[in-house]
């Protein structure tokens, strides 16, 4: 099952000295569920450049999906991200100091049925959204990467990025546009994370999009 699925997450960086999905990353090795505690577990740093390097290093051997998750205080559920680009926030620096470089390369776009990942995690009760700018940061930065790099491709992982809100109770509850349960959280992710499988596993999927 490691080999089948790789779940990343975000450290700290500016204004964010604990990060949620750190948070969240953290309880999976103990999550009463097998797909997500089983699965491989990478943090990384909020870092232009480094991010994505590290990233591939963790992807040997490939696997089957790639679930990569970050902090957002827009967020009000679970947010699926349709849509990566090639923008940066030009006087936002990551967690080392750096400023992002301009690239003109082009939009690259999740292959998933979003709205049926959607459907699922709103049948369970869980608030979800589906966005088409994954914002101008290190999050969008490494979903470029990962769907132009390791995820593209005929056989390359199936990628998705989920931009995820403010745990409850936490000094980012009091900013944030909402707030979800750790348990909710790992609830969802686990939803999302047996979609990216199944849609991998069987060619012809109705979860991909023609």
């Amino acid at each position: 099952m490691a080999d089948d699925l790789v779940i990343t997450a975000f450290a700290s960086f500016p204004g964010v000295a604990e990060n949620p999905t750190e948070t969240l990353l953290g309880s999976l090795p103990d999550a009463r569920d097998e797909v997500l505690s089983n699965a491989r577990h990478v943090l990384l740093p909020t870092v232009y450049g480094r991010a994505p390097r590290q990233l591939c290093d963790a992807m040997v051997p490939l696997p089957a999906a790639l679930l990569m998750t970050g902090y957002s205080r827009h967020a009000t559920g679970l947010v699926l991200e349709a849509r990566a680009t090639a923008a940066c926030l030009p006087d936002r620096v990551d967690a080392a100091g750096n400023l992002p470089q301009a690239s003109d390369a082009p939009d690259a776009q999740c292959v998933i049925d979003l709205a049926r990942i959607a459907a699922r995690v709103t049948d369970a009760g869980l608030p979800v959204a589906i966005s088409h700018d994954a914002g101008g940061y290190v999050c969008n930065h490494l979903y470029h990467a990962a769907l132009t790099g390791p995820c593209s491709g005929k056989d390359g992982p199936i990628g998705l990025f989920v931009h995820c809100p403010a745990l409850s109770r936490s000094p980012l509850a009091d900013v944030a546009a909402a707030a979800m349960d750790l348990h909710d959280m790992v609830r969802g992710l686990g939803i999302i994370a047996r979609a990216l499988l199944e849609a991998a596993g069987e060619p012809g999927n109705t979860l991909i999009r023609n």
